[in-house]
């Protein structure tokens, strides 16, 4: 199957499912909302990108980031992870190796056609891209948009449990279930998504302490961040990152992380977990979108990717 197979067969089960939602959106706009996407440069420069949404979202949220690398000559692709883009429901009895075999398929279709690979990935989407990296030495770069190597909430580790009495209590099987008003992201939060994705870490955690290899990476993170600790990411950062990687760690004040000249501290009061890959442009999530929340200094990253990209 090429990558246009693929994403009319995705496209497809996303039409089935969202036909009978009753939204200003049609089922075909949201269809092709939630499908992967390709991008194919006008001057293709013999790299490529795949890229990796993050948990209840789906291949919109890396949209911009992937019109962006296309314009600078790299072949892109996102995945769809199963379980999103439908309905919540989905993520009831899914489980991480199907995330895992979904990226790893277009990972393999786009090494294919490329002389060097970028994995880029947001929150579980960038969690991802480390456990690829660490089985895949044909990977050349890592772009990680607060990668989620551990949860911010102490709530979060009282899935398991849940889970467990889920059989007997049904409402378990939620962590919060909300009304869904946003067609390209999940509200309601299913326990088992939380349970799969905490399995995931321990599995990449645990390769972890075993890897010796470092990565040039460009890395995002938020001191504002609630959902993905950012301590964790710095920790990462800092012992698997090569010299000429970089870190944009957005907060309010400066910090005693200057001492490290890979990391650059880019002052923002609004820029949290969900938007650091969301342009201001964005006609769903940008200024003038109906849901505004996106970075405001994306050309500020873009600025310092491209920075990154050339060293």
């Amino acid at each position: 199957m090429d990558f246009a197979a693929y994403r009319q067969f995705t496209q497809q089960q996303l039409f089935e499912v969202h036909g009978h939602r009753l939204c200003p959106w049609s089922e075909e706009t949201i269809a092709s909302l939630n499908a992967p996407q390709a991008w194919h440069p006008d001057n293709p420069n013999g790299h490529g990108v795949v890229l990796i949404h993050g948990l209840f979202e789906s291949p919109y949220h890396m949209r911009a980031i992937g019109d962006w690398f296309c314009q600078q000559g790299y072949l892109v692709h996102s995945v769809l992870l199963p379980g999103h883009g439908t309905q919540p429901d989905d993520l009831i009895d899914m489980e991480y190796d199907a995330w895992i075999e979904a990226s790893q398929f277009v990972i393999d279709l786009t090494q294919a056609q490329v002389d060097q690979l970028i994995v880029c990935g947001h929150s579980t989407g960038g969690l991802l891209a480390i456990y690829h990296a660490l089985r895949n030495p044909s990977i050349d770069r890592l772009v990680l948009s607060a990668p989620c190597l551990k949860v911010a909430s102490r709530f979060a580790g009282l899935a398991p449990m849940m889970q467990g009495l889920s059989e007997l209590f049904p409402r378990l099987q939620w962590l919060s279930r909300k009304e869904e008003n946003d067609v390209t992201k999940y509200q309601s939060v299913a326990t088992n998504a939380v349970v799969q994705l905490q399995h995931l870490m321990k599995i990449v955690s645990s390769d972890l302490q075993h890897a010796t290899r470092e990565w040039p990476m460009m890395v995002l993170a938020s001191a504002q961040d609630t959902t993905v600790s950012s301590a964790a990411v710095l920790d990462f950062f800092q012992q698997f990152a090569d010299d000429n990687s970089r870190l944009l760690y957005y907060s309010k004040h400066l910090t005693h992380l200057l001492h490290d000249t890979r990391i650059h501290v880019v002052q923002s009061t609004g820029t949290v977990h969900p938007s650091l890959l969301r342009s201001p442009d964005d006609p769903h999530y940008g200024a003038d979108g109906e849901m505004p929340e996106y970075n405001p200094k994306f050309s500020h990253l873009t600025a310092a990717l491209q920075d990154f990209l050339t060293r």
